[in-house]
């Protein structure tokens, strides 16, 4: 018996010590400040908050790819976590049926276009933006594909703090 009971008042020492967080966890509808890299499997960084203001959002407002979201829930301020997007899960696999052909006269004549240059496309569903990836002498190949289609992004997250949701 005086075993058990020297156990548990050490369970309840260790519990104290190393289990019972009182800082807040992250939870949906909260408003959470976070810093963050994102980068390409081959290192090159895309984006990041390092030396900016953190960014500031709600979880569950869609304002990021849900993933990224998710990984907030439950971690605390000082907490980091790394999340690894797919494409399906982040920008989307390249399409080839993203990539056509316009006539240059759909472009105004004041306008030197240059492969590279990015373009305001109307279509029946709205505006969209395309890259201009190739000129020919009738016509301008361009390629609506996100510029990051097809990649693996691997974000580093610094949860900084936590608004809690009234």
């Amino acid at each position: 018996m005086n075993n058990i009971l020297i156990l548990s008042f050490i369970g309840l020492a260790l519990l104290g010590i190393y289990g019972c967080s009182s800082q807040p966890e992250a939870e949906l509808s909260d408003t959470v400040k976070i810093k963050y890299v994102a980068t390409l499997e081959n290192g090159t960084v895309i984006d990041s908050t390092q030396t900016d203001n953190p960014m500031e959002l709600v979880i569950g407002d869609g304002k990021i790819f849900p993933p990224l979201e998710e990984s907030l829930i439950g971690l605390s301020a000082g907490d980091t976590i790394t999340v690894t997007l797919s494409p399906e899960q982040g920008f989307g696999n390249r399409r080839d049926d993203l990539i056509g052909k316009i006539p240059r006269s759909a472009f105004p004549d004041t306008v030197d276009l240059k492969v590279g240059m990015s373009w305001q496309v109307p279509s029946a569903d709205g505006i969209f933006y395309a890259s201009i990836v190739g000129l020919e002498t009738d016509s301008v190949l361009i390629d609506s594909n996100h510029p990051l289609a097809g990649e693996t992004v691997t974000y580093q997250f610094k949860l900084i703090e936590i608004i809690k949701a009234e």
